[in-house]
């Protein structure tokens, strides 16, 4: 559920928390953030991809960020719990992430939604497993991948095809760490996310 107040609006473009029980208070979003030459390219691709088919403030002010698993807590999680999630994390090797290409994800006949894609998404899937493992979640299935614009009206799929035949987006970064993002509900209002711990990975 997302505040009223505009202002309070995430910038972090994200789906409903995988695991959304009754009495939460608090909600989670684990990502991995490219880097900032990227996410400014992403920007970029968004406002001209705007140009064709006019997309929402929230679309184009959403910070790039490839999603991991989102899901939601009764009690806040402390230091000293994230301090046993970095231990488990830090013999995880860093890696080679490799964006290639725009795609859609198709939303029956109403929508659709313009993603980059990773040439290798075997990382990605292996820390969503590790993650829905060590919080005893549901797994559910998972495609890695970079949003660049969500829920996009479905007559205006000819022209985001023309897009994609007329831009291409290659980039590589290494993922080098995790993002935590929390965020509170009271009531009917929900606050912005904000990062409450970054995780590192194993540098090899």
């Amino acid at each position: 559920m997302k505040s009223k107040d505009k202002a309070q609006l995430s910038l972090f473009e994200i789906e409903a928390p995988s695991e959304q029980k009754k009495g939460s208070k608090f909600q989670y979003l684990i990502v991995v953030s490219p880097s900032e030459e990227i996410k400014q390219k992403v920007l970029e691709m968004k406002q001209t991809l705007n140009g064709l088919v006019p997309i929402s403030a929230y679309n184009l002010r959403s910070t790039p960020h490839i999603s991991i698993t989102g899901f939601a807590m009764a009690e806040q999680l402390d230091n000293d719990f994230w301090d046993k999630f970095q231990l488990l994390f830090s013999k995880v090797p860093r890696f080679a992430v490799s964006l290639n290409g725009f795609e859609n994800f198709m939303h029956g006949q109403i929508s659709n939604t313009l993603y980059i894609k990773i040439d290798d998404p075997k990382p990605f899937i292996l820390l969503h497993k590790m993650i829905t493992h060590f919080f005893r979640i549901n797994e559910r299935n998972y495609e890695p991948h970079l949003t660049v614009a969500r829920t996009l009206p479905r007559e205006a799929l000819p022209k985001i095809n023309e897009f994609i035949g007329q831009h291409e987006f290659k980039a590589k970064f290494k993922c080098t760490n995790l993002t935590i993002l929390e965020r509170s509900v009271e009531g009917k209002t929900t606050s912005a996310y904000k990062v409450c711990r970054q995780i590192q990975l194993q540098d090899v």
